[in-house]
């Protein structure tokens, strides 16, 4: 009888620290929760700016587009007093337009590719996180639904090292995002 007591209190003990552990890790789960707000808040702001580039690239064209024409018309005029400067001029003209559009594409192509990249991660965090859940929710039925002769504390030990190696994981990729935004950040300024 004794002994019964004894086990019964060791695996009350060992559930008081499941319920601690898990306590941690959902406090670990909503600091996630609020690191991916962030992140989110973040990438709202970078296609907020990116949105501004592209409004910024397109009135910079409109004024190219309506600087040409009324270089072209000054050209005419030129073209009647001497045939030799239009030429040298257009060329000059066209070189360094062509220049500045390849440059601002560049630009353009970078920043698309860093937000596609960026939008991958995020999908991935996601997922990793609806999974972690998941499992979380799991272990919580399982250690409510928890009777005396089907209790088997291997099978939560191994459980629990899981998660712990998904969460370690999953603080790698949020520190890998967090650089990769760092960098963005850069790249912008």
């Amino acid at each position: 009888m004794f002994l019964r007591n004894k086990q019964l209190e060791e695996a009350s003990q060992k559930i008081d620290e499941l319920n601690i552990n898990l306590n941690s890790s959902q406090e670990t789960i909503n600091y996630l929760k609020q690191q991916i707000q962030e992140f989110k808040d973040e990438l709202q702001r970078t296609r907020e700016q990116n949105k501004a580039h592209s409004n910024e690239l397109l009135q910079n064209l409109i004024h190219v587009r309506s600087a040409r024409e009324r270089f072209e018309e000054e050209l005419k005029d030129i073209k009647q007093i001497k045939k030799a400067i239009e030429v040298n001029l257009l060329n000059e003209v066209k070189t360094s337009l062509n220049d500045k559009f390849s440059e601002a594409l560049h630009k353009l192509s970078t920043h698309i590719g860093n937000y596609n990249e960026l939008s991958e991660k995020s999908s991935e965090i996601k997922h990793q996180l609806s999974s972690l859940q998941s499992e979380i929710k799991k272990l919580q039925s399982i250690s409510s639904n928890l009777r005396e002769k089907d209790f088997e504390m291997e099978k939560f030990a191994k459980q629990l090292l899981e998660l712990d190696k998904e969460k370690l994981e999953l603080m790698r990729k949020i520190d890998s995002l967090e650089r990769l935004v760092s960098k963005q950040r850069k790249s912008l300024y």
